[in-house]
């Protein structure tokens, strides 16, 4: 196992003594900058999905973002051949005891339920006072680049999908989320800047699902956008922390993981609508998740780590060496064989727990993944 995730046992014991010596969750508060004590920070949380109310067991002081991994909406128009998400209603406030300060709606899932899921998502973010990005028509630029007053600083976000995500792209006729081109990239960088932006953070829903490591591409990718003017890139969709690293004095989040996600029982519909349930469990490298605490004042940066309990519904702070999980990538020639050590290891891993708490008989195709799988570990 890779020696980022060693200890775990001990971690989640450090967990659990978090919650029995951890605060209640507050109050309702309404999303005002003035009211939080912690001042002059702003906290980024990694992947959301609510189906239903959960807990914060410590307290975010600071106005917060996180990626709203799924729509908000009563619709059960639900896209065909892929898993789909939803909550039929905001479990936001119950969850945090406030708003967030804005939301990536950039992923994979936003579409699931098409332009009225979304539309029906804005609608509900709208009424709340949540500001939002990542995802809309071309004509509004998926709402990139979102820029906002944040204790007197105005700050950039930006929201992107990787293709391999298998996100639903705007195009001319439809509403969806943009990838992360290079070009567009930096014009929304200039736009957000021509608006004043001083602190630019790009969010990036991208790299192998279960691995935790970034592929070379991701890396080479990274860099660019911080040498394109970004000052800090957050990634999610691997739904476990991948590596971080500090490129030209910025923070590269890679993937921060989970922040709160429960087991899944999602629905999958296929071409010939044919309806099935898709079962996930979580397992305990999909309940940590990391965040940057930035100071405003001087842009630095905090690290911190999250638990969320699965069977109990709710988070707690997880403190440990950070540096754990550091990215370690030496030279990139090098680092190729390391990443597909880690894309098979994280690929087989999954696999292993499905068929643990679903018990089949393996199918010629599950051999086939096996093997090619295996086979991209030895290139």
């Amino acid at each position: 196992m890779n020696l980022m995730y060693r200890n775990f046992k001990v971690d989640r014991a450090r967990a659990q003594s978090s919650h029995d010596q951890g605060t209640q969750p507050r109050q309702s508060q309404v999303n005002n900058l003035d009211q939080h004590t912690e001042k002059n920070r702003l906290l980024i949380l990694g992947d959301v999905f609510l189906p239903e109310a959960q807990q914060i067991k410590m307290s975010l002081e600071s106005p917060f973002v996180f990626n709203l991994e799924g729509p908000i909406t009563k619709t059960n128009k639900g896209c065909l051949g892929k898993i789909i998400l939803k909550a039929d209603e905001s479990f936001i406030r119950e969850t945090f005891g406030l708003y967030p300060l804005a939301v990536s709606l950039a992923n994979n899932h936003i579409m699931d339920y098409g332009e009225e899921g979304l539309e029906d998502t804005l609608r509900v973010l709208k009424q709340n006072g949540v500001s939002f990005f990542g995802a809309g028509s071309l004509t509004q630029n998926c709402h990139n680049p979102l820029v906002l007053d944040v204790h007197g600083t105005k700050t950039a976000f930006m929201g992107y999908v990787s293709e391999t995500a298998s996100g639903v792209f705007a195009t001319n006729a439809a509403a969806g989320v943009m990838p992360p081109d290079l070009q567009r990239i930096k014009k929304d960088i200039a736009i957000a800047k021509s608006q004043g932006a001083v602190f630019i953070v790009v969010m990036l829903h991208w790299g192998a699902e279960e691995v935790f490591l970034p592929s070379e591409d991701d890396i080479k990718t990274a860099h660019q956008i911080v040498d394109a003017g970004a000052d800090m890139i957050a990634g999610s969709h691997a739904h476990c922390i991948q590596a971080y690293e500090v490129y030209q004095g910025k923070h590269i989040f890679y993937g921060l993981g989970n922040f709160i996600t429960p087991d899944l029982n999602a629905r999958i519909i296929s071409v010939s609508a044919e309806e099935k349930k898709f079962i996930k469990k979580q397992m305990f490298w999909n309940r940590y998740s990391l965040a940057a605490d930035i100071g405003m004042m001087d842009q630095s940066v905090r690290i911190r780590r999250f638990y969320y309990h699965v069977k109990k519904g709710f988070a707690v702070e997880a403190p440990t060496h950070i540096t754990r999980y550091a990215l370690k990538a030496g030279h990139l020639t090098s680092y190729g064989k390391k990443f597909r050590i880690s894309y098979v290891c994280g690929k087989i891993r999954r696999m292993a727990v499905d068929f643990m708490y679903h018990p089949r008989v393996p199918t010629a195709r599950n051999f086939k993944n096996v093997f090619s799988f295996l086979s991209r570990g030895n290139r």
